[in-house]
């Protein structure tokens, strides 16, 4: 996997600090299991410095040293005891060796979706497989894909963003997708159009591509790995997975 979520680095934070719905779910099963835990796609650390606050030892892995960096700045920032308690490690989720095993392993907020092939998925389970305890829990959030969705249509992501990149400056994110249904892939593009103080209107463009997955679809692919769903939640609330839910919460253990 290239290192292409460099690229959101610089405003990650920015885009996305409204977003705290899913940490008190997150926080609660790393309480419930216990540490050590582990973030795969740890980014710039929205929920990995929540839960090291609340005195888990948990290890965070990125693919992008960039987002690292910015989590290494935040942590920085942080009291001695919160310091102690993180490990941040440039790695790709596909394939790690940590040796150590967690009791506690979350793929959080749609990052398995950018593993587009089953090698792909599969090299992941596996690699969380062999670090997880035995009594352990893994947890991975991704969307319920609609399919009914238009393409093609540019869509605002958000608040405009103040003073970013610079003082004066404005930024407004947009996104218009395409579906390849044969493929179950979303080929999203994401515009970042930043007017600067002067009136200059710049624009930065990055695509992405992420896997949408069905319920009964990913379980099989949980089983095949090792995996046995023992929750399935549709919202960061916890409330029970249906048809129309926004998200697929899946929590499994080992079989």
């Amino acid at each position: 996997m290239k290192n292409e979520f460099d690229a959101y680095a610089d405003f990650y934070d920015k885009w996305n600090e409204n977003f705290i719905s899913d940490i008190p779910l997150w926080l609660e099963y790393a309480r419930k299991c216990g540490s050590p835990v582990l973030e795969l796609c740890c980014g710039t650390g929205r929920i990995l410095l929540p839960i090291a606050r609340e005195g888990m030892e948990i290890t965070g892995l990125d693919i992008s040293e960039k987002m690292l960096d910015k989590a290494r700045e935040k942590l920085n920032k942080e009291p001695e005891e919160v310091k102690r308690k993180v490990t941040l490690l440039q790695g790709d989720m596909r394939n790690f060796h940590l040796k150590k095993e967690f009791n506690f392993i979350f793929i959080p907020f749609n990052s398995f979706l950018v593993l587009l092939s089953s090698e792909e998925q599969n090299n992941c389970l596996r690699s969380a497989y062999k670090h997880l305890s035995s009594q352990g829990r893994l947890a991975i959030s991704m969307f319920n894909p609609d399919l009914s969705r238009a393409e093609g249509v540019l869509r605002s992501e958000g608040d405009i963003l103040e003073d970013y990149p610079q003082a004066g400056d404005t930024t407004q994110i947009f996104s218009n997708q395409f579906f390849d249904k044969p493929k179950q892939i979303i080929k999203v593009r994401i515009f970042v159009d930043t007017t600067r103080r002067s009136g200059e209107l710049f624009r930065k463009t990055i695509d992405l591509k992420t896997r949408y997955f069905f319920q009964d679809e990913f379980e099989k692919i949980l089983f095949s790995n090792g995996f046995e769903t023992v929750e399935l939640f549709g919202n960061y609330d916890k409330a029970p997975f249906k048809e129309d839910s926004p998200f697929m919460i899946f929590v499994a253990k080992k079989r």
